[in-house]
């Protein structure tokens, strides 16, 4: 199978608005964080659960208090520095990516603060977010995949 190069931020961007433009697919990003934050770490869950590999090299996962950020998403957010936008590039191929794209267009139809609840009520937020700096590990992330489903 084929491995695609691609940054899931900008892969979340152009499915959910259905277009193939790197530069207004990166603005969809920096004026949808809430959303894409979230389907992200759905995403990264449900990937590592079903594949057992993580999807992003070196991830930066924390409770906030409105749910789980990937702080190096956060970071390019505030600060547009595409050093932090570069760690999402990863390698996939057309079965994940066809299993990635399922997710996101079943999460892009949610309410952004609906899915800050979801991922409120995780295993990885719930005994992460009163922690001194917040960091969430990948094993806190897999327990919070274990039993949901979202009929991918």
């Amino acid at each position: 199978m084929k491995n695609n190069k691609v940054n899931i931020l900008i892969y979340i961007a152009q499915v959910i608005s259905n277009d193939n433009n790197i530069k207004n697919n990166k603005e969809f990003c920096l004026n949808n964080n809430l959303l894409v934050q979230r389907i992200f770490f759905f995403i990264f869950g449900l990937f590592y659960k079903k594949y057992e590999k993580q999807l992003i090299k070196k991830p930066d996962f924390r409770a906030w208090k409105y749910g789980i950020i990937e702080a190096n998403y956060y970071k390019w957010v505030k600060i547009k520095d595409e050093q932090f936008l570069a760690t999402f590039n990863t390698k996939i191929n057309n079965e994940e990516m066809l299993f990635i794209e399922n997710i996101i267009k079943k999460l892009s139809d949610k309410n952004p603060w609906d899915l800050v609840e979801l991922s409120q009520i995780s295993y990885a937020w719930y005994i992460n977010q009163s922690s001194t700096n917040n960091k969430i590990k990948i094993n806190d992330i897999i327990k919070s995949f274990e039993y949901l489903e979202l009929n991918y």
